[in-house]
């Protein structure tokens, strides 16, 4: 997201080239300030924020998925380091539910391992 001194910064030099290009039709730049005002600031800020929160959704999808795989296998073992590590830098959502749907399902952590290197 734009901070509001850069916006305002940008609104300025608009407003100055506007000016330039329509000085001898004041009412063109006069309708086109009215209209346009900080609209394409505010869609690009807007747009901004959307692509923030929707890859704020995913991070945090991945990581529900990461630490239930990591609870599920730490309840039939100790879970090593490397492995671990493994899961928690994982971030292609299909993975994350196969190793979800099979850390539910094993006995194992090397249970879990094995069938991970079958498929």
């Amino acid at each position: 997201m734009i901070e509001e001194y850069t916006k305002c910064m940008l609104v300025d030099m608009s407003n100055k080239v506007l000016e330039h290009l329509a000085q001898k039709h004041e009412k063109v730049r006069e309708g086109v300030k009215s209209v346009m005002g900080g609209r394409v600031l505010d869609y690009e800020a807007k747009t901004i924020k959307k692509e923030g929160i929707k890859e704020g959704l995913q991070k945090g999808r991945c990581l529900d998925r990461q630490e239930f795989i990591l609870e599920s296998l730490e309840e039939t073992g100790s879970v090593p380091e490397d492995l671990r590590r493994k899961i928690m830098e994982e971030e292609d959502m299909e993975k994350l539910k196969k190793w979800s749907r099979l850390a539910a399902r094993v006995m194992s952590v090397e249970e879990f391992l094995e069938r991970c290197q079958e498929k």
